[in-house]
């Protein structure tokens, strides 16, 4: 996690861009499902660039910002020059910014020589397998076409597609989960739902959290008590001892 920006086993990223090595020879135009598509070996990539999947505060404020500009020059009267102008250059310092702070969360990921291991076997019915040790070029990623609800917490997503529910039954780790997961999505219109929610199910809190969630308030309400008696300590301190220098 030292690098800039950084970056560790599981960061979530989306793709930018390929570099391809020049004249590279694998770089042509393939069919895939019945499409046209550029596809290249991975012998002949540089590197991949990706950026950091999660914004900062600062660049969500910065992306409302250009929104609302540009919502409100679809609704400004275009006879008003004037204003027009003023918005249009302030829309296009904004986004410059937006670019820059866009940039500095990207990084390039080079493809790696691993060593790997393949099973296979002849054919669906044969008990035999084979295992046989590999030398490839791959790029050290995996695909999030799908992800777990683990790795959707914090995050806030426009659209999301839930394909299964949590079937264990008294187990505390994943009770309400579906509360985590429902909540990632910013809207109704957003959510699909492959599988029904369980409506038998009770979604209250369990016992434990109940419990904990006391625990937890006492704590606080201590912690702040302490907090408040110590800060009255130390503002009588400075008071007497700006007393006693004077």
């Amino acid at each position: 996690m030292n690098e800039k920006p950084p970056r560790g086993n599981g960061t979530v990223c989306k793709f930018i861009s390929v570099k391809i090595k020049e004249n590279a020879t694998s770089h042509r135009i393939k069919i895939y499902n019945n499409r046209k598509v550029w596809a290249v070996s991975i012998e002949d990539v540089e590197w991949i660039t990706v950026e950091l999947m999660d914004n900062t505060d600062e660049i969500d404020t910065v992306a409302k910002k250009v929104n609302d500009l540009e919502q409100k020059l679809k609704e400004i009267d275009s006879n008003t020059n004037t204003t027009t102008t003023n918005i249009k250059r302030e829309l296009e310092i904004l986004q410059e910014e937006l670019k820059v702070m866009h940039r500095s969360r990207q990084f390039n990921i080079t493809p790696e020589r691993r060593n790997v291991e393949a099973t296979v076997q002849p054919s669906r019915i044969c008990s035999i397998r084979d295992t046989f040790k590999l030398e490839m070029n791959l790029l050290p990623v995996n695909i999030a076409t799908a992800c777990t609800g683990h790795k959707l917490q914090g995050r806030s997503k426009d659209t999301l597609v839930i394909t299964s529910w949590p079937q264990f039954k008294n187990n505390v780790v994943f009770q309400n989960w579906e509360y985590v997961v429902l909540s990632r999505v910013r809207t109704l219109s957003g959510l699909f739902l492959l599988k029904p929610l369980d409506m038998q199910k009770n979604y209250e809190p369990t016992y434990e959290l109940t419990k904990y969630m006391k625990r937890a308030k006492k704590a606080e309400a201590n912690l702040l008590k302490k907090r408040e008696n110590n800060i009255a300590e130390f503002e009588n301190y400075l008071i007497n001892n700006n007393q006693n220098n004077t």
